[in-house]
């Protein structure tokens, strides 16, 4: 014979000591894999920064690389010509991460990365790779992109990747594409000596080949 209490319990499905308990179970299955997990989106993230700036660093080459050269000359300018000025700092969209100015390691070097994007010798990495408009001109026949597809996206973290562009012809050795890392933070000189040592979790990769 069922008991009314039988029948209570069938209707609801499972009580609540029994939903208590999966929750119980749940939350340190929980706590015992979110280390692990934390870990591969961490190190998920820096690989694709790592894989990006690779990306990034072939269609430069390409562009105006040691060889081919397709601008004609081993520069970025804001005109496309050899004769134009040549950008000093190219970026993605994204977010401008912070400078360190007193971190070990830096010296307040990092500062000269923190820079806006105003039309001059700061430009847009897209401008030059993707759709060949910079402000004041074009790279006109010899161009012969789209080098990356569009758009260039930020790092992983949001944030710009960024070129020393300024360098190209006068210390190529010293030119890279970084990205300020997890931390979100440039802790890396603007110009360095060959080999470059990155600075704090930031990731480079080295532009001139």
């Amino acid at each position: 014979m069922t008991t009314r209490r039988s029948r209570l319990h069938d209707a609801a499905g499972i009580t609540l000591l029994e939903v208590t308990l999966m929750m119980v179970v749940s939350t340190a299955i929980i706590a015992g894999v979110a280390p692990t997990l934390s870990v591969t989106i961490r190190d998920a993230k820096l690989a694709g920064a790592t894989l990006y700036e690779s990306q990034i660093v072939t269609a430069s080459n390409s562009a105006v690389g040691v060889a081919p050269a397709d601008t004609g000359c081993r520069k970025f300018t804001t005109n496309g010509k050899c004769n134009g000025t040549q950008v000093s700092l190219l970026v993605t969209d994204g977010d401008m991460p912070d400078a360190c100015v007193a971190v070990s390691g830096c010296g307040g070097g990092a500062t000269s990365w923190d820079r806006l994007v105003n039309g001059g010798i700061v430009d847009y990495l897209e401008r030059h790779l993707v759709t060949n408009n910079m402000a004041g001109g074009s790279y006109s026949n010899l161009w012969r992109g789209a080098y990356l597809n569009a758009p260039i996206d930020p790092d992983p973290w949001g944030n710009r990747y960024m070129i020393n562009a300024h360098y190209m012809n006068d210390n190529p050795e010293s030119v890279w594409v970084l990205s300020a890392g997890p931390d979100e933070m440039i802790s890396t000189v603007f110009l360095g000596t060959w080999p470059v040592a990155a600075g704090g979790d930031d990731i480079i990769t080295r532009v001139e080949q």
